[in-house]
């Protein structure tokens, strides 16, 4: 079953993120951990609460980035959910 979602195929990756919690949040740095076209698992500070909507940037100019839902939390690592994928932003503007 090729097309199962649970089978997509995800990259291990060990790169900074960041995520923006709320509109008026500062970001704060986090680790991609492995990434799919669906979702990403991330490590995170123990001290951030994450639950709901978030925005993942995995560029620290804010150039790529993900609106994302937290689908689980296991100790320090958050299994997120690409709500949508949206257009990346031209440099410049």
């Amino acid at each position: 079953m090729a097309s199962d979602k649970r089978l997509q195929r995800r990259s291990a990756l060990n790169v900074r993120c960041w995520i923006l919690v709320g509109p008026n949040a500062a970001g704060r740095e986090c680790r991609v951990v492995d990434i799919s076209d669906t979702g990403a698992k991330v490590k995170v500070p123990d001290s951030l609460h994450l639950e709901g909507e978030l925005k993942l940037f995995l560029t620290q100019d804010g150039a790529v980035w993900r609106t994302c839902e937290v689908m689980w939390r296991k100790d320090c690592e958050v299994g997120l959910r690409f709500t949508h994928r949206p257009t990346q932003r031209r440099r410049g503007m």
